[in-house]
């Protein structure tokens, strides 16, 4: 019986790895940016405006609370220092 040789997907070494890639999470102090928080509003929506649930809480809410809600949960997340709630543009 022969051994098989793994297959690892190669590596191209010769790319270098970004910065960010090594950066330490809790040495970042600023909160996200508005700008930030819209990106992450955009690409929820892209992914996720057909399911039920966010059909669901814009009904509920409304379309204008829904993305409020929606940035709230991302600052909530945001493990920065000091975020203070910013309102939708």
């Amino acid at each position: 019986m022969k051994n098989k040789k793994s297959k690892e997907p190669k590596i191209d070494t010769n790319t270098p790895e970004p910065d960010w890639l090594y950066d330490n999470p809790s040495d970042i102090t600023e909160p996200y940016t508005d700008e930030e928080l819209d990106l992450f509003v955009e690409g929820f929506l892209q992914a996720n405006c057909d399911t039920q649930a966010w059909k669901d809480t814009v009904r509920k809410f409304g379309k204008d609370e829904a993305l409020q809600i929606l940035r709230d949960s991302f600052i909530s997340s945001d493990t920065r220092k000091d975020r203070k709630k910013t309102l939708v543009h």
